[in-house]
Order: C-alpha cells, then sequence, then structure tokens
C-alpha cells in the first residue's frame, strides 16, 4: 500500500509535467558554437552524461497543433500508445497525403545535454544549460569518445571535468533542412567543482507523463484520422508500430566530410517544432 509521502511525490511530478514550467532548452545558434560539455547529473560515477527525449506534435486538419505529449518510446525505450496509435492511421490511410500527415505526427529522436557555451572570445560560461541536438549527432559524439577512449578507458574525453575537451557544432539551414556539423577540440577545458553542483536532473525534466495530456494526445489522433474507432483503446490488442525512429530518415543526409583526425558527419535535423517551443505549446494546450 502506498504511503501518502509516495501519494504527494507522485502527485507533484504529475503537477510539474502538466504545468510545462520546465527550464528550457538550448539549441546551437546559427553558425558556429562551441560547447563545453558535462558529466552525469546523478553522479562521477555514473557514465550517462546525456537523456534521449522525443515528443509527439498532432496537428489538425488547419495545422494547428491540437496536442502534445512524450513519447515514452524515444524517451525510455517502452511501448508507446501514441506510437501505435499513429501506426494504425498510417496502415489504414487512403492516401500518400493522410499517410504523409500521420507521420510527421511521430515523434522525432532528441538528446539532451548539461553543457556551457563558450563564447566567442573563449569565456566558458559558469551557468550549465540543457543543450538539445538531433539524435543523429550522437554518432559522431561517441566516435569521438570512444577513439580518445581507446588508449584512456576510463576517461571520456567530452564530460571528464579534469581532461574534458570542448566541441564546435557548426549549425546550417532551418527547419528540416538544419544541418549539425561537430568537431573535437584540441585542448582541455577544466571544469570547477562547483559547476557540477549545478547540474540540470534530466530524469525529472523529462518525466512528462500524465493521463490528462495522454488522453488528449489519443483523443487529437483519432480527431485527425476520422477513420479511427472511438472506443476506448486496448493498448495489449493494438498492433506494434513500424520503428517510428525511421520515420525521418531520408531527412538525415549521407554526406561526409574530412576533418584531421577524423571523419565528421553532417547530420539532418527532422524535428517538425522548436524545442523552445514546447513549454509555450504546453501551456495553452493546457
Amino acid at each position: 500500500m502506498s504511503s501518502v509521502m509516495d501519494f504527494i511525490l507522485n502527485y507533484q511530478k504529475e503537477v510539474k509535467a502538466r504545468s510545462g514550467n520546465r527550464v528550457k532548452t538550448v539549441k546551437p545558434k546559427d553558425g558556429r558554437s562551441r560547447w563545453r560539455l558535462l558529466p552525469s547529473w546523478r553522479g562521477l560515477a555514473d557514465p550517462q552524461f546525456f537523456h534521449e527525449y522525443g515528443a509527439h506534435f498532432i496537428r489538425g486538419d488547419d495545422g494547428q497543433v491540437k496536442a502534445v505529449y512524450i513519447c515514452v518510446s524515444k524517451t525510455f525505450k517502452r511501448d508507446c500508445q501514441i506510437c501505435e496509435l499513429i501506426s494504425q492511421a498510417i496502415s489504414s490511410a487512403p492516401n500518400d497525403s493522410i499517410i504523409q500527415k500521420f507521420r510527421d505526427m511521430n515523434a522525432s529522436g532528441r538528446v539532451l545535454f548539461n553543457a556551457l557555451e563558450i563564447s566567442d572570445d573563449g569565456k566558458v560560461s559558469s551557468d550549465p544549460v540543457i543543450l538539445e541536438l538531433p539524435f543523429g549527432c550522437m554518432d559522431n559524439l561517441i566516435e569521438i569518445i570512444a577513439e580518445y577512449g581507446q588508449d584512456n578507458p576510463d576517461v571520456n574525453r567530452l564530460t571528464d571535468p579534469k581532461f574534458g575537451t570542448y566541441i564546435t557544432i557548426k549549425r546550417e539551414g532551418t527547419g528540416k533542412n538544419t544541418t549539425y556539423t561537430i568537431t573535437p577540440g584540441t585542448k582541455d577545458v577544466p571544469i570547477k567543482d562547483e559547476i557540477l553542483k549545478k547540474l540540470h536532473n534530466l530524469d525529472n525534466w523529462v518525466a512528462q507523463e500524465y493521463d490528462e495530456g495522454r488522453m488528449k494526445a489519443i483523443v487529437a489522433v483519432r480527431s485527425a484520422a476520422g477513420f479511427l474507432p472511438t472506443s476506448p483503446v486496448n493498448h495489449g490488442a493494438l498492433p506494434r508500430p513500424p520503428a517510428p525512429s525511421n520515420a525521418f530518415d531520408d531527412d538525415i543526409p549521407d554526406s561526409v566530410t574530412a576533418y584531421p583526425p577524423r571523419n565528421e558527419k553532417v547530420v539532418g535535423d527532422d524535428d517538425p517544432v522548436a524545442a523552445d517551443e514546447l513549454d509555450d505549446l504546453l501551456k495553452e494546450l493546457g
């Protein structure tokens, strides 16, 4: 039997999820910017320094966003009821236009980091922000870490407080045509202990599940489909969706440009809605 405190803590989590009162994420500016990624908010002993994230933006026939809800598949690697409904709608759609409408409702993968921005004159900020990048950037970041880790397996070259370096991110284009190019720095950027006390808890940031929002998204998908049944969803009976993470694979270019000493991938941004609009949309829709 749950205690009173368990009830209060769970209710508090739901209230925060509904409110949208979270620190806004930050995307790299157009052109070049430099960043120092930070270690895990869970403590230095935990190697996970990032959190995956995704959200469904459900639009009506008028093109307006009717509901926004977290994708638990992209965020927590669990079966997502919204993904399943969208998949069902796609499989029943009568034409390509309707299919594309529902494909656009699939959540694009994002990755969140604690990071410090480095100004053009080399000054390192002392206030961590939540840096948001498209999931495709992870391949490049992992390659950088793995290369250094061949000789230093216990050191994460990008997040170690003493021996970590910076990354340069080149952002070009807009919308789905946005590309990100990442190159590692050439010198260490040590981080003071007091900065590690300011890290954002990304577990708390992504804790955005709540029944009201989930049901609102379900109703919005059904309303957009028109032909879906209106009876309550039997989650266990719905078919598994085709991998929604591949919905926008065609938007990610395969081109590779070279930088010493390794290859640097240019990845595309498939997010249909700017991340910094998420909280505002949640408040409007709430």
